[in-house]
């Protein structure tokens, strides 16, 4: 069924991203819009490969987000509005929500293309816009910079963290009414209570740590780089870490996600779905 799409797709792709977390192991240098890599390529990685593997990154990261998005919707559809479900399991909506993963894939290499510098180049934009302040990284041939710009790639940092923050408070405020009438229809449904609830306790708890481990350090770190805000570089690092911390329990989450859906399948009960779910 179509369902499996939406809980595979956020599955596949938050594991992508700790992957890829672990292998670039990036290291940023706030407040300048810079960082190297130190994993495993740190000492073969160049500045022009380091581009290209960050935007990957980039892209995998709003992969993520959309994926987990569109899990979310899902579930909330298959328990209050089922009657939409024909629009979300059909050809032409899966088609368009992977055109969508394929516009953002061509917009993150046109970014590339565009934004690729060589280790000279990015020695000397770095010494324009912060004199000697970045000297003792410049040795890293990893190193990536994005110069100022008289101020435009601030601009568009903070242009993706108002985003952030209005798809923030969208989500609480959904999230909000979502758990409002969970608890309105357990008191009013049997059937939700029996067969749902564990379905329901997934979905929200997926949604928090979407929203603890992915959309609040993204808007600490484009806060920090936005304002340019000093002695950030901790900061920004720590709120990094927790990206590497969402996948693990996403995927418990996929898991017991998988389990629901194959007991509500089976006209199956809560406790077997436990019982499936722990063996």
């Amino acid at each position: 069924m179509s369902f499996k799409y939406y809980i595979l797709n956020q599955a596949i792709w938050a594991q992508c991203l700790e992957l890829w977390m672990l292998l670039g192991c990036p290291v940023f240098l706030s407040p300048y819009v810079a960082g190297f890599t130190a994993g495993i390529f740190r000492d073969i990685a160049t500045a022009e490969s380091t581009y290209f593997f960050w935007l990957l990154g980039l892209c995998v990261f709003v992969h993520t987000m959309l994926g987990v998005c569109l899990s979310l919707f899902n579930r909330f559809v298959f328990v209050f509005r089922p009657n939409f479900k024909k629009y979300l399991h059909n050809k032409v909506t899966m088609t368009c929500i992977v055109l969508f993963h394929l516009f953002f894939d061509i917009f993150f290499y046109k970014c590339y293309n565009t934004t690729k510098m060589d280790h000279e180049m990015i020695a000397e934009h770095a010494y324009n816009d912060t004199g000697n302040l970045m000297n003792e990284w410049l040795n890293e041939q990893s190193l990536i910079y994005l110069y100022e710009n008289r101020g435009h790639t601030r601009a568009y940092v903070f242009i993706g963290l108002v985003i952030y923050v209005v798809a923030l408070t969208a989500l609480l405020i959904i999230g909000i009414w979502f758990i409002k009438n969970v608890i309105i229809m357990k008191r009013t449904s049997k059937t939700l209570h029996e067969k749902s609830t564990f379905l329901l306790t997934t979905a929200i708890v997926q949604a928090a740590v979407f929203i603890v481990l992915l959309f609040i350090p993204s808007i600490v770190i484009a806060a920090c780089w936005a304002f340019a805000i000093e002695n950030s570089g901790n900061v920004v690092n720590i709120a990094l870490v927790f990206f590497c911390l969402h996948g693990d329990p996403n995927y418990r989450c996929f898991e017991t996600e998988k389990c629901c859906f194959l007991c509500i399948g089976q006209q199956s009960t809560v406790k077997n779905c436990q019982l499936l779910f722990s063996s």
